[in-house]
């Protein structure tokens, strides 16, 4: 009973002291205001998407550009970009891409290896790498394709 009546003291005071604090008269907040506290995403979309790809069996490797939107084939594997998002000039540099690699076997049905986000600053939490012959991963977006010098 003393237990009860002590909860029923502090329940009023606590609604008394909750409806003077909060008093009627206050507009809402504004939409400024209330997204305040949201956390914005201001890195910038790029055209490009340059993977680095090696075989494992050959030992070849290569840059490749991949367009937004576009399909790659490489191999066995064929590789979807549908974003890549470079990170704004005042924040820490970062590039992440959002792709699905999917691979297609001479003799077999295709089947999907990733699909998700790539991170160029971290590659190994982000890549394909446990496939047996192939490792993919994001090095960097870009509005232009790579230019190859040649000699």
């Amino acid at each position: 009973m003393l237990f009860c009546f002590r909860f029923l003291i502090l329940f009023y005071c606590c609604s008394a002291a909750l409806n003077a604090s909060t008093p009627s008269d206050h507009p809402p907040p504004s939409s400024d205001e209330s997204n305040e506290f949201q956390e914005e995403d201001s890195s910038l979309n790029t055209q490009y998407a340059q993977l680095q790809w090696v075989d494992k069996v050959t030992g070849r490797f290569k840059l490749i550009d991949a367009k937004i939107g576009k399909s790659i084939s490489f191999g066995q594997l064929k590789i979807d970009v549908s974003v890549c998002r470079q990170s704004a000039p005042f924040d820490p540099p970062e590039s992440k891409s959002f792709m699905t690699i999917w691979e297609y076997p001479k003799n077999g049905l295709p089947r999907k290896l990733f699909s998700g986000w790539m991170f160029a600053s971290s590659p190994v939490l982000s890549t394909l790498t446990n496939h047996p012959r192939y490792n993919v991963w994001l090095v960097k977006c870009r509005n232009e394709k790579t230019k190859i010098k040649k000699k």
